[in-house]
C-alpha cells in the first residue's frame, strides 16, 4: 500500500471512531461514564453507608458536585433526589442532603431551574443515590432517564444520528 492510501485509511478510521463515540455507540458497549440516579423504590437510601454500597454494586461511585454540574449542563433533568459527595455528606457526617438537576421549573420538583438541594427526611421517601459510572441500558430496574421530560435515557444517547444519517443497530 502506498503512503497516501495508508493515510486515507487511517483518517477514515479516525472519523468512524469519532462519530461512533459521539453518537453513543461506545456508550452502549459500556465505556462512557456519566451521572445517573439510582432509586431503589419503594425503599429509600437513608445513610451514606447505604448510598456508597448501592453505587459500588452498580460499578460506580457516588457522584460529586462537579460531575452533577456537568450532567446538568448537558441537559440532565430528573425529579428524584440522590446522595451526592458534596463536602457535607460523608462517612462521618450526619448530613442527609440530596440533589437533583432540573432544566425547567416543575411544580413539586423544586419549582425552579438548577441543581436542587433537599434532605432525605424532607423528600417524602424518594431518596436515591447519584452514581458516577457506566449506566446500564434502557429498561434497567430502578434507574431513571437522564432527562425525564424528553425521555433521553443517557447523557451519551445518540446526538449525531439525525445529523449525519447514521443508523446504528441497538440504539434507540
Amino acid at each position: 500500500m502506498g503512503v497516501l492510501t495508508t493515510v486515507v485509511v487511517i483518517v477514515i478510521f479516525m472519523i468512524i471512531v469519532a462519530v461512533a463515540t459521539v453518537s453513543g455507540y461506545f456508550y452502549y458497549r459500556g465505556t462512557l461514564k456519566e451521572v445517573y440516579v439510582y432509586y431503589p423504590g419503594p425503599d429509600i437510601i437513608e445513610s451514606w453507608s447505604e448510598a456508597t454500597s448501592a453505587a459500588t454494586k452498580l460499578g460506580g461511585a457516588i457522584a460529586d458536585m462537579t460531575q452533577l454540574t456537568c450532567a446538568f449542563n448537558a441537559g440532565g433533568q430528573w425529579c428524584n433526589g440522590g446522595w451526592l459527595a458534596d463536602g457535607e455528606n460523608g462517612p462521618e457526617s450526619t448530613s442527609t442532603n440530596i440533589y437533583y438537576p432540573m432544566q425547567e421549573a416543575v411544580s413539586g420538583c423544586g419549582d425552579q431551574r438548577g441543581i436542587i438541594k433537599g434532605t432525605v427526611s424532607g423528600y417524602d421517601g424518594y431518596a436515591g443515590v447519584l452514581v458516577y459510572g457506566v449506566k446500564s441500558k434502557k429498561g434497567s430496574a430502578n434507574l431513571k432517564p437522564f432527562n425525564t421530560a424528553s425521555g433521553q435515557w443517557s447523557m451519551w444517547d445518540p446526538r449525531l444520528q439525525d445529523l449525519v444519517g447514521l443508523s446504528i443497530p441497538g440504539l434507540s
